[in-house]
């Protein structure tokens, strides 16, 4: 099963990063929205920083391989 989904990048200011479904906002360091949010590895995407003023549009394709499915 594979899921792809459409979304932002998003480093807060303490490091952590999220994806998010809807554009998220700033607010006192940290990127918030109120939908489809997970963190992700902070040691991915580099390229992403803190520094941002703006979130990075990503798309996200995540493939789930059920046990009935394995070999």
């Amino acid at each position: 099963m594979i899921r792809k989904y459409k979304g932002f990048l998003a480093r807060d200011d303490n490091g952590y990063l999220w994806f998010h479904k809807e554009k998220p906002h700033k607010k006192d360091g940290v990127w918030k929205s109120s939908k489809g949010v997970f963190h992700i590895d902070n040691s991915y995407f580099s390229e992403v920083t803190k520094y941002d003023s703006e979130p990075t549009v990503t798309n996200i394709t995540i493939e789930l391989t059920l046990k009935s499915e394995r070999k």
